[in-house]
């Protein structure tokens, strides 16, 4: 199975946390709306401080957000 795309995970941490609209979440996160579905459709590549934000905004931890598992997990790809 493949893992999810950093720019899924975003999606779906986003709407995850009822953020329904890209214009709504990207107020938020002070971003274009179009800067955000260019993070959410794997064009653009989020800093830290964006996905700090997206994650204090979904509840999901920047780990998660960025590596597609958490800390301390073993990486999807290394799972027997």
């Amino acid at each position: 199975m493949d893992q999810p795309t950093r720019g899924a995970r975003l999606r779906q941490a986003r709407l995850d946390a009822g953020y329904v609209t890209l214009a709504e979440f990207a107020e938020l996160l002070e971003k274009a709306k179009e800067t955000v579905s260019r993070y959410e459709n794997d064009h653009l590549t989020p800093g830290i401080e964006v996905l700090t934000k997206w994650a204090e905004l979904t509840g999901r931890s920047m780990h998660w957000l960025a590596a597609g598992h958490e800390l301390g997990e073993a990486a999807p790809a290394e799972v027997a």
